[in-house]
């Protein structure tokens, strides 16, 4: 738990900040913050029960998806051109797969040593939760996008 909780949130943070200090990035640095805090507080939401079964869903919306979200609009600054937004959309699902299933290799890893003794039989779920919570943070991103320029084109 304390792995999850500090470490990595911490480990996200200090090499987001090195990332963005080595490139000289001026990104948003609250979108870190907020994507650090988001993946510790994600490991206390209730999640529903699937088919009778305990899974781990809104940990993974949130602290998956919508965390990996949070990280690409940190680091969006990078590419240098304009991306159309199926491009962006593309980058967002690769990163989410990519983390969803290193996560879901921790696990069983985890699991298969005695590390942790919480079963992995809903990594199927827990991957579908990743990328909705992504598809979700992508929608309301540019939703939000969409209307600042209604707005402040009026």
């Amino acid at each position: 738990m304390f792995l999850y909780v500090v470490v990595i949130p911490v480990l996200v943070y200090a090499g987001g900040r090195m990332i963005a200090g080595h490139y000289h990035l001026r990104s948003n640095q609250w979108l870190l913050v907020l994507a650090a805090l988001l993946f510790s507080v994600s490991l206390f939401l209730p999640s529903p029960l699937i088919h009778g079964g305990k899974t781990q869903f809104l940990t993974h919306f949130f602290g998956g998806g919508v965390f990996v979200g949070l990280l690409c609009l940190y680091f969006r600054p990078l590419i240098k051109r304009e991306l159309i937004w199926y491009e962006e959309l593309a980058i967002l699902f690769v990163l989410v797969s990519a983390f969803g299933v290193v996560n879901e290799l921790y696990e069983l890893f985890a699991y298969e040593t005695g590390i942790s003794s919480q079963s992995v039989t809903d990594t199927s779920w827990d991957l579908v939760a990743n990328t909705l919570g992504a598809m979700t943070f992508f929608i309301v991103y540019k939703a939000t996008v969409m209307a600042k320029r209604l707005f402040i084109s009026r």
